[in-house]
């Protein structure tokens, strides 16, 4: 397994890997670990509702799924797809699937840090005085690696029921993602999926962060 202190590489860059804020599965005893995979799935039908949408991967990068083009994951960190053992909770509950999963990534060494229209922690004031942070970062590798992500999660996980993108921006959005790519290959797979269309900016939402 490779060490998730050593950092991720894309192209010419590297940024060090920190861990998830919260504190990995395998360190949590095995009757805590038991509670967690019963707890995941007990809000089913009986209280009205029939998806459940899963924060698979939020604006920080860290997948809970096991990805092969990071080593920012659940699996890495835990030694399980964590991914894997919430949707099968879902599933044996009765409930359909639903994955949040968001085009923004601090992580990823090429995602742009300035002129996106989206946030970005090297945005903050503290580091105004610091070196351009996108000199060696180009968008179009982080786009590759968004695709190869997604491709992941709707070809190896069974049924997909809904798949929620956030976010886009006036600057940066729709073919910025390739979008009309990315929702074919989903498409490909999950024909029946429901997806919104935060691919694309919409000037009547704003959004708080």
């Amino acid at each position: 397994m490779a060490n998730p202190t050593e950092g991720v590489s894309s192209g010419s860059s590297t940024m060090p890997v920190s861990p998830p804020r919260s504190t990995p599965l395998a360190c949590v005893p095995c009757s805590a670990q038991a509670r967690f995979r019963e707890g995941v799935g007990s809000h089913g039908p009986r209280d009205g509702r029939q998806v459940r949408r899963v924060h698979q991967q939020a604006h920080e990068g860290f997948a809970l799924h096991d990805s092969k083009v990071t080593t920012f994951d659940g699996k890495d960190f835990t030694g399980r797809d964590l991914f894997k053992e919430i949707v099968a909770a879902l599933r044996a509950e009765g409930l359909r699937v639903g994955v949040y999963h968001s085009v923004i990534d601090w992580h990823h060494p090429d995602y742009l840090v300035r002129g996106t229209g989206l946030p970005h922690p090297l945005q903050h004031e503290r580091n105004k005085g610091l070196p351009n942070p996108d000199a060696n970062r180009v968008m179009n590798r982080y786009v590759d690696f968004l695709h190869q992500q997604v491709e992941e999660i709707v070809t190896r996980y069974g049924k997909i029921d809904v798949l929620w993108w956030d976010w886009s921006s006036k600057e940066t959005q729709g073919e910025s993602w390739r979008s009309k790519e990315l929702l074919s290959i989903v498409r490909k797979h999950q024909p029946k999926i429901v997806m919104n269309n935060r691919l694309y900016w919409s000037p009547t939402w704003k959004a708080t962060i």
